[in-house]
């Protein structure tokens, strides 16, 4: 059996092109069924965030199951073979999951160290092993990588610095806005991230911070916790021209705010986009007076001193996987003697 990762990350590919292979969560429960109509693929599990949309899958070809992920990509998404593949990498086995490895543990985040991404990686597991996506091989390697990044946060300092895309938005909002607490911010949508920031601006003083969501009662329910306003969904148009400040990490395929719905602004605003798919139009970022910020524009995130922790870190994973990798390969043999 073989393992098989195809799928590329912020370090690959602009938020242009992931936006349009990401997969919803119930996306990705659609799909997996689809994907593995493929007879070369055993298993599969589908990873998708917002810097990141892998695919992993045991085979007995690597060659035919990586050749058939990239087809599956195309064909889904509907987008041209020759067009996805040079922003796709292809790992094979102990490559594969060492990438799995460093990934959970935070060291191919966009904060290094984030501890978001570990809890992603557990959700899209168990979505897959209910979906019976998830076979033996698979459930063996992504066991081992939870494990793994649990083992690297306990015994070595990658998470402890504390930083996240929060963080690294509030400084943004900082650098470019002058006056905080005279300011109006707009929050929508109201993941960990966005939450985050909401609490944040709360603690800046900002004059005043609405927050909207899909779920109106989550966003009166934070408001409540905050000193907020809960800004209902369909309500969001009218709100945008008393923002100063406008952040958006919804889950929504479909983009929120257009051009058509800021035109005539006739002062600044920042707007910080955190979602993938993107929720405003690019061409938002044209209307005088407006800075338009998305993922990519934050930029890779690596605190001082944290160079020791990932050697650490690094330690961990080639000590587990090559405990993973003997435990494989024994469990082949003993499968083959079986036959």
């Amino acid at each position: 059996m073989n393992l098989v990762l195809v799928g590329t990350n912020h370090k690959f590919s602009p938020i242009s092109f992931r936006e349009r292979i990401a997969f919803s969560r119930n996306g990705a429960r659609r799909a997996l069924p689809l994907l593995l109509e493929n007879s070369s693929l055993k298993g599969a599990i589908i990873l998708s965030t917002c810097n990141r949309v892998e695919i992993y899958a045991s085979c007995d070809n690597p060659a035919y199951a990586s050749d058939g992920i990239y087809g599956f990509l195309s064909r889904y998404h509907e987008i041209d073979k020759g067009e996805i593949a040079p922003y796709l990498y292809n790992y094979i086995n102990r490559d594969a999951a060492r990438h799995l490895f460093e990934a959970a543990s935070g060291l191919d985040s966009q904060v290094i160290g984030e501890r978001q991404v570990l809890g992603q990686v557990e959700f899209f597991f168990e979505e897959a092993k209910a979906l019976g996506a998830a076979d033996i091989f698979l459930k063996k390697v992504f066991g081992k990588a939870l494990e793994t990044a649990q083992k690297a946060r306990v015994h070595t300092g990658i998470s402890k610095s504390g930083l996240s895309a929060a963080d690294i938005a509030l400084d943004l909002i900082k650098r470019e806005v002058a006056g905080l607490r005279n300011k109006k911010a707009l929050v929508i949508g109201l993941g960990k991230i966005s939450e985050m920031i909401a609490r944040h601006l709360s603690r800046e003083g900002v004059s005043s911070v609405l927050v909207s969501n899909r779920t109106y009662e989550k966003a009166r329910e934070l408001a409540e916790t905050i000193d907020a306003r809960a800004v209902r969904f369909d309500e969001l148009k009218e709100n945008l021209n008393n923002a100063d400040i406008i952040i958006s990490a919804t889950a929504s395929p479909h983009t929120l705010i257009k051009k058509e719905d800021l035109i005539g602004i006739d002062r600044p605003i920042l707007i910080i986009d955190l979602a993938v798919p993107r929720d405003v139009e690019p061409s938002v970022g044209d209307i005088k007076g407006i800075k338009l910020f998305n993922l990519d524009d934050l930029g890779s995130i690596k605190e001082d001193g944290i160079e020791s922790e990932i050697e650490k870190v690094n330690l961990i994973i080639d000590r587990e996987l090559d405990i993973l990798w003997k435990e494989l390969i024994g469990s082949e043999r003993e499968l083959v003697r079986s036959r």
